[in-house]
């Protein structure tokens, strides 16, 4: 059985990776100019964060029932979770604001290489380990 202990370990190893992926993403994507990896970047970058809550709340939601929350501290998670969707869709609409844009200016087409796709491969690895750790704390500890 996970404890409380490993379920936030496994967040925090988790900021590690997510937050190196975010950066290598973004320095790859301003170098060829590539608005698609940069896009993933900047998503990486609400992974990112959403880590670092999901980090912060499990520390919080398993404490138990107290005078001003008589049903205890879980529901934490599922309001964290609804502010990351909203920051999801923040994102979402920025990037269709600057895709219109660079549409409409005809911006040239970012140089290829084989980096991005180093890159990307190396977080698809990266970014499978983390759901499997997360989802078995998750399981393991009956999170949200």
């Amino acid at each position: 059985m996970t404890s409380q202990h490993d379920k936030t370990s496994v967040a925090a190893i988790s900021i590690f990776a997510s937050g190196g992926m975010a950066a290598a993403k973004f320095v790859v994507g301003i170098a060829i100019g590539s608005l698609a990896l940069i896009s993933e970047a900047l998503h990486s970058s609400i992974d990112l964060v959403a880590t670092i809550i999901t980090w912060a709340v499990v520390r919080v939601s398993d404490k138990p029932a107290d005078e001003e929350h008589h049903y205890g501290h879980g529901k934490l998670e599922s309001i964290s979770a609804l502010g990351v969707t909203a920051l999801l869709y923040v994102l979402a609409g920025g990037i269709l604001v600057e895709a219109y844009s660079r549409l409409r200016e005809g911006t040239s087409p970012p140089t290829i290489s084989a980096v991005p796709f180093v890159v990307l491969v190396i977080d698809i690895v990266v970014n499978l380990w983390r759901a499997r750790a997360l989802h078995r704390a998750a399981r393991e500890t009956r999170s949200q």
